[in-house]
């Protein structure tokens, strides 16, 4: 392997690793990094990156919910409302929301 290739490996693994340490979506980290989705896919392919395992997540499952007709997720900070979530929601809008309120 040239010099230039082990310097593009290792570039990839560390943005391959920020990916799996954001809890962001591929999307979202590609968007944020200006990275195409597909050459995001192509290298966690080729290093092998496994999926964050569900042990080294801070969320807890909870099991079927029912809710009412307009059940609402507020997530709070003090005595301040920081977001109100209309439910059903998407589980990655759930985790991206969760995160953003607890970087605050």
């Amino acid at each position: 392997m040239s010099q230039a290739q082990a310097k593009r490996e290792d570039r990839w693994r560390k943005i391959c690793q920020e990916f799996r340490d954001s809890g962001m979506t591929r999307k979202a980290l590609c968007k944020s990094r200006g990275i195409a989705l597909s050459t995001l896919g192509y290298w966690l392919a080729r290093l092998s990156v496994p999926p964050a395992s569900p042990q080294s997540s801070a969320f807890v499952p909870m099991g079927t919910v029912e809710l009412s007709p307009r059940a609402v997720l507020r997530i709070r900070l003090g005595s301040d409302v920081i977001a109100e979530l209309d439910l059903p929601a998407d589980g990655t809008v759930i985790r991206d929301v969760m995160k953003a309120a607890a970087s605050l």
